[in-house]
């Protein structure tokens, strides 16, 4: 199980992609902010990731400590050293990407991304279903022509602008799109969607900035969006 908010939930479907595609293992993606009021099956017997950037994300933090509660062997992603989820966690892998300087942070999307690539690498490696000279081959497309291919793709920004939809086709870019979506709302503040309102940049919010919340009647997931509502 892996969960997360925002870009990293993507990053998580990403890793959900190259997990079950190598290491032949199946995954379920949960969006923390929903995973402790979906009453899920989880014991002893599963091994669950969670995946913030600044590993103090709440609900991401609420979900980590259910599936504890549950007994769940918990690995987090994180890239801020001593985060309270690294602490909490049974296990911590470091993505190092520095320090974040939006929270439309796009390099911390990519460097999770390819974090859970090398650790779905690693999992196939150990499981005998990956040739360690493919495993090989691909971390070394990973980290030494994947920058190149970046610049590239930079400096064509302008043809790229005009024929984004091409992203809406296929699975690595669909993924990618939607975590796109989600940055330019941060940066837009147009939307906040499914929980992820404290995600958004609410330092922006004005006077007449409209809000629009869907009620549920039951008590415990009224409460949170209650809560929301006045933050607003």
């Amino acid at each position: 199980i892996i969960t997360a908010c925002g870009t990293a939930m993507h990053a998580g479907f990403m890793a959900k992609y190259f997990i079950e595609k190598y290491a032949r293992i199946p995954v379920n993606v949960e969006i923390a902010s929903e995973m402790r009021y979906a009453d899920m099956i989880i014991d002893e017997k599963d091994a669950v990731i969670v995946i913030s950037q600044s590993g103090e994300t709440a609900d991401t933090l609420a979900a980590l400590r259910l599936a504890k509660e549950k007994g769940a062997f918990v690995t987090s992603v994180v890239n801020v050293v001593g985060s309270t989820i690294a602490r909490e966690s049974d296990a911590v892998v470091y993505t190092w990407a520095g320090p974040e300087i939006a929270v439309a942070s796009t390099k911390a999307y990519v460097v999770q991304s390819a974090l859970m690539a090398l650790l779905a690498f690693a999992m196939a490696l150990e499981k005998g279903t990956m040739k360690e000279s493919d495993a090989k081959a691909l971390i070394d497309k990973l980290l030494h022509t994947l920058p190149a291919d970046i610049k590239h793709i930079l400096d064509m920004r302008d043809e790229i602008y005009e024929s984004v939809e091409f992203f809406a086709d296929k699975r690595f870019g669909w993924r990618f799109k939607l975590a796109n979506l989600i940055m330019n709302d941060y940066l837009r503040n147009y939307l906040a969607v499914g929980g992820l309102v404290n995600l958004g940049n609410i330092m922006d919010l004005k006077a007449d900035t409209v809000h629009e919340r869907l009620m549920q009647r039951y008590a415990e997931k009224a409460r949170k969006s209650i809560i929301e509502v006045m933050e607003m």
